[in-house]
């Protein structure tokens, strides 16, 4: 039986001085430290979220706030203004960050290259 194919990570890159981006310092400012708790854990939400995204709708808030333990209209607000900050995506009713799908490309393309390699060796009996 073949390993299912995982389109999600449990680890994403972010710079040490994230917090000082001006993006997020207009969240930090707008929302203070909850704010930025929220969208650190967005972020890692999203990295273990297939297709590292996730549906804007009010059950995917709901499920967010008992998660993060955070109202859903607090979690909805700061979603909007990433949004707005363009450091989140609205497409077609999935959020996504665009910099973390950059950041988490090399993964999925090392990962698409050992499927290559492993279609390419040869295999008797299930063996190498």
């Amino acid at each position: 039986m073949a390993r299912p194919v995982k389109n999600s990570c449990d680890y994403f890159p972010h710079d040490a001085g994230m917090r000082n981006h001006k993006k997020v310092k207009a969240v930090r400012t707008k929302f203070g430290l909850n704010g930025y708790a929220i969208w650190v854990m967005v972020l890692e939400h999203l990295t273990g979220s297939d297709g590292s995204s996730f549906e804007y709708s009010d059950l995917e808030f709901e499920l967010l706030s008992g998660d993060f333990g955070v109202s859903a209209t607090e979690i909805r607000s700061v979603v909007d203004y990433c949004i707005s900050l363009e450091l989140l995506f609205n497409k077609n009713g999935w959020v996504n960050s665009e910099s973390l799908d950059e950041r988490l490309a090399p993964v999925f393309i090392k990962r698409g290259k050992a499927k290559e390699l492993s279609k390419k060796q040869l295999r008797t009996s299930g063996k190498y």
